[in-house]
């Protein structure tokens, strides 16, 4: 029983020694010579009178797969048990905490049938939300390598609270973490070899471009891939950062943001992107004409994937790649509606558009092959291969059977171009 234990939470922080916090933490953890990342030791007389200790372990179980954390906070009455494992103390993204809680305001004869709908619980559970979170911010202030080691371990856990917590998303929205075009590469000492430099959303503002209106972000599974994707290129010209989403739940819990500090969040493959004027270039310079024929090479394009886009189109926002997918506006990101699609059964991906940057060298071959009537079904299997690639480079899977064969038969067609002579 928890009387067996000294009451360390009534006595002033101050008095309180880090191996005494240890010594409480192994006794409520059950687990022996760990020390907690980090604690929180609270007193208050006034709305509420309690006192109260919180633990934040050094490890998340849950990313080891030993399934969700299912354990609560001890509630206390002077000193006296009332219930352990008390889950209505925190909220669910915050369940990973191990403490005790002891509030004078409780009344000793209550049961622990009623103790669910004691009005009290709800008063504490909205006071002790609030110092975790102001909490958890000053860790990120004043000590950076143990946020990092809370963000690694427990990240994941506490961004589900923005769609859970309409009250505290700001605070929660405050404390996530990402990598970035502006990030990656640069080097963090951490422990257990993580070098991985991430940045919050109150950093990313603050190397926001002169009336950039929003914050702009890539989904994906692996940074590595997708600081390589075309979508990148003309924000890389604008010299604008874009956040990296390797974490589902980063998505989610931006969708559910959907704004910061008054700046919306958007997926750069959405058609809703705007670029802030002062990011264009002083003097604008000439562009290339369009190639002769490249109409005719979307119309062709345009036949072959007349079920799979919304549209063809050219590219305004491409440099170098030969294409891109784009989502249409009012439309989720191309990762978000991934993740649905496997989850929801039912579920179908909306139709993109494909847009073709026509100064590719690609694409200008592909407009003097058009000239010539013979070449349109070889276009045709280049537009449908350009929006496998594309597929694939969305971390999304094409018909496999159909990818082979045209390969295939482009393998065929090349090799037949190659001469036997040896010279």
């Amino acid at each position: 029983v928890l009387n067996e234990q000294k009451p360390i939470w009534v006595e002033p922080k101050s008095q309180v020694s880090d191996e005494q916090h240890n010594a409480f933490y192994q006794w409520l953890t059950h687990r022996a010579e760990e020390k907690p990342l980090w604690r929180l030791h609270l007193s208050s007389d006034s709305p509420i009178q309690f006192h109260a200790i919180l633990y934040c372990p050094p490890t998340n179980f849950e990313l080891l797969g030993f399934g969700e954390i299912q354990h609560g906070i001890n509630l206390c009455a002077k000193r006296i048990l009332v219930q352990d494992d008390c889950r209505d103390l925190l909220p669910e993204y915050l369940r990973f905490l191990y403490g005790v809680v002891d509030s004078a305001d409780l009344p000793l004869n209550v049961s622990r049938e009623t103790l669910q709908d004691h009005r009290l619980l709800p008063k504490l559970k909205k006071v002790l939300t609030r110092k975790v979170l102001d909490h958890l911010a000053n860790v990120a202030t004043e000590d950076p390598t143990a946020f990092q080691t809370f963000t690694r371990q427990f990240g994941s856990i506490l961004r589900t609270g923005i769609g859970q917590d309409f009250e505290n998303r700001e605070r929660i929205a405050k404390l996530m973490r990402f990598q970035s075009t502006q990030t990656v590469g640069s080097g963090l000492e951490l422990p257990e070899g993580d070098d991985i430099r991430r940045t919050s959303l109150d950093e990313y503002l603050t190397r926001a471009a002169v009336g950039q209106e929003q914050i702009y972000y890539l989904a994906g599974t692996n940074v590595d891939v997708m600081g390589r994707h075309p979508h990148l290129e003309a924000f890389r010209k604008r010299n604008l950062e874009v956040l990296f989403l390797d974490d589902p739940v980063d998505e989610f819990a931006l969708s559910q943001l959907r704004s910061f500090e008054g700046k919306d969040l958007i997926s750069i493959d959405s058609a809703e992107v705007r670029f802030p004027e002062s990011t264009n270039p002083v003097v604008e310079t000439e562009k290339p004409p369009t190639p002769t024929n490249f109409t005719r090479v979307l119309e062709l394009f345009r036949g072959a994937l007349d079920k799979r886009v919304a549209d063809v189109r050219l590219s305004e926002r491409l440099t170098d790649s030969t294409c891109c997918l784009v989502n249409a506006e009012g439309t989720m990101s191309s990762q978000l509606q991934k993740v649905l699609s496997s989850s929801m059964k039912g579920f179908e991906m909306s139709k993109r558009v494909f847009e073709v940057n026509p100064q590719a060298r690609l694409t200008e071959r592909l407009c003097e092959l058009a000239g010539n009537p013979e070449n349109d079904e070889f276009i045709r299997d280049c537009g449908r291969q350009l929006y496998s690639d594309a597929l694939l480079l969305d971390g999304l899977i094409p018909d496999a059977e159909e990818v082979t064969n045209r390969s295939l038969r482009f393998m065929e067609e090349l090799s037949r171009s190659r001469s036997v002579i040896v010279t």
